[in-house]
């Protein structure tokens, strides 16, 4: 039966070698070999234990000291055989029901393994048929991916302008605030310079009224002065009459003065007849020449009189030009005041109209200015909306990528990359450089990386982000100044390329650090995607090429 349970032990093993070791019929022919070699190892452990016994009664009789009874050895000897042949005999059974089983299992185990290839060609096919729609998701959640990167770049561009429009809202706030305040102020200052206007609008108008007043006198004046000129000329005239009849008189002065002459020298000629007319003559002539003295005087006043209402005369005739000149300059000043008053009626009306603008203006500042803090409101309820809808964005935008590298993933066969989704850079043993320092420090960038990648899709802020992107760059500084003292004293021919890529990296790095800071970036799949096919291509491709020359150093423990 031993023989038998090891051909079919034999067939199994034969049946795995021939099948590929995959799917459901791997498991059932290695489960039946385990169960065949189970029996055939049981079966044989109650052979050994058997002669076990046999030998250890045959070495008893041997080694004996007595002579032992030969009816007594004869009846063990009996006893040991039945008791082995009821072995065998029970072994024999066993190992018969144990073929039946493995018999009636085998049976089981073919049916179960065409039903199993069965299902194996089916899973193939179904894997073939899945495949394309594999590839179309993939492609898909490429293109989705792509969408939403394209959406999310949209979507920050926009919530710049938002944060933007809300900066400026503020500042033109703040200057229509101001231009409210200043045209508050100009309305009071013009309601001011127009109550001045009208006042002096008033005080003109009553001007005006004390010119027209003082042109109405002085027209009065300029009519009594050219009156008085008329009567000064006629008093002009009766003076030189006056004189006229002063001499006259002088004429019967002097006519009297030789009358009386005649007469004192007739009465002298009559002698003592002629003595009282001679008294008669002498007081007429006295009279006479009191009379010339008197005209003389006279005439001396009358003259005086005349040079006096001459020069009155010539006076009031430059009194008459100059109220004449005085009346025409305050008629002009009279139109002038009305056209001034005019004017300051016109200025005040535009006053008037320009104070009724300004405190219209003053009212629309100041609901330009509420409506401007409304749209500051609805500007900062947008930025925040924009910032809520950027989170969830991203949360989508997260899953779509970690969906997309789960598909990937099974295109690819990648099961174990799959299944950790967490991790954006999966370390693999095609990864090592056998080099424990060196492999040490590249597992602890892909651990940043994958840091990274965690707190992009967690929607952690962006101090958070700013700070791995940080501890990355300068860990990152750190491995490569390590690595450069590894290869730098060997004769590797690379050492300044390598260094060239190493600080080129480093400036990547410390650019995007900057543009992080200051907001002109932002962690994307992008970057991410960058990052992780960097490291690995180096790490995968450049980090070899100095292997060869520090073999001896790393052997060394260098």
């Amino acid at each position: 039966m031993g023989i038998l349970l090891q051909i079919v032990s034999l067939l199994l093993v034969v049946g795995l070698v021939a099948i590929r070791p995959e799917g459901a019929v791997f498991w059932i022919l290695l489960a039946g070999l385990a169960v065949c070699a189970a029996a055939d190892l049981s079966l044989w452990l109650a052979v050994r234990r058997k002669q076990a016994e046999l030998s250890a009664f045959a070495d008893s009789l041997r080694d004996a000291g007595s002579p032992v009874p030969q009816g007594d050895g004869l009846e063990r000897v009996r006893r040991s055989l039945a008791d082995m042949h009821a072995a065998r005999q029970q072994a024999a059974e066993a190992a018969e029901a144990e073929a039946r089983d493995l018999r009636d299992a085998a049976g089981s185990l073919r049916a179960e393994l065409a039903e199993a290839r069965g299902h194996e060609r089916e899973l193939a096919d179904k894997l073939a048929q899945s495949a394309p729609v594999l590839d179309k998701a993939h492609s898909v959640c490429n293109k989705l991916s792509t969408d939403v990167r394209h959406l999310s770049q949209l979507v920050a561009d926009v919530d710049k302008g938002v944060e933007v429009q809300r900066v400026r809202l503020g500042e033109t706030g703040g200057a229509m605030e101001r231009v409210a305040e200043a045209a508050q102020e100009s309305s009071i200052r013009v309601r001011e310079v127009s109550d001045n206007a009208e006042t002096s609008r008033g005080q003109a108008v009553t001007g005006e009224e004390e010119v027209r007043g003082a042109v109405a006198s002085i027209e009065t004046v300029k009519r009594t002065i050219l009156h008085l000129k008329e009567a000064m000329a006629g008093l002009g005239e009766k003076a030189s009459n006056i004189g006229q009849v002063m001499s006259v008189i002088n004429e019967v002065a002097d006519q009297t003065n030789l009358l009386a002459l005649n007469a004192a020298i007739e009465a002298a000629r009559a002698g003592e007849a002629g003595r009282g007319f001679a008294v008669v003559a002498d007081e007429v002539r006295k009279l006479a020449e009191k009379t010339m003295g008197a005209t003389k005087e006279v005439e001396e006043a009358v003259h005086a009189i005349q040079e006096e209402t001459q020069r009155n005369v010539e006076n009031v005739e430059e009194a008459a030009r100059l109220t004449v000149e005085s009346a025409e300059r305050a008629s002009r000043a009279g139109e002038f005041m009305g056209k001034i008053v005019g004017g300051m009626e016109e200025t005040a009306e535009h006053l008037k109209i320009i104070a009724q603008g300004a405190a219209e203006q003053s009212e629309s500042s100041t609901q330009t200015n509420g409506a401007l803090e409304e749209i500051r409101h609805v500007a900062e309820s947008t930025a925040t909306n924009m910032e809520t809808f950027t989170a969830a964005l991203l949360s989508f935008k997260s899953g779509m990528e970690e969906l997309d590298m789960i598909v990937n993933a099974l295109v690819t066969g990648d099961y174990a990359q799959a299944a950790a989704t967490d991790k954006f850079v999966q370390w693999t043993p095609k990864l090592d450089l056998h080099v424990p320092a060196i492999d040490s420090q590249h597992r602890r960038l892909c651990g940043y990386i994958n840091d990274l990648y965690r707190a992009m899709k967690n929607n952690r802020t962006g101090e958070e982000l700013q700070a791995i992107v940080k501890k990355l760059r300068d860990y990152t500084a750190s491995h490569f100044s390590d690595e450069e003292k590894i290869f730098a004293p060997s004769q590797y021919p690379g050492t300044e390329e390598h260094k060239a890529i190493h600080r080129k990296f480093v400036a990547k790095l410390d650019e995007f650090e900057a543009q992080l800071k200051d907001g002109t970036a932002t962690v994307s799949m992008d970057l991410l995607s960058f990052l992780k096919d960097w490291l690995i291509n180096h790490i995968a491709g450049t980090d070899p090429t100095y292997l060869p020359y520090i073999q001896d150093m790393v052997e060394n423990g260098g």
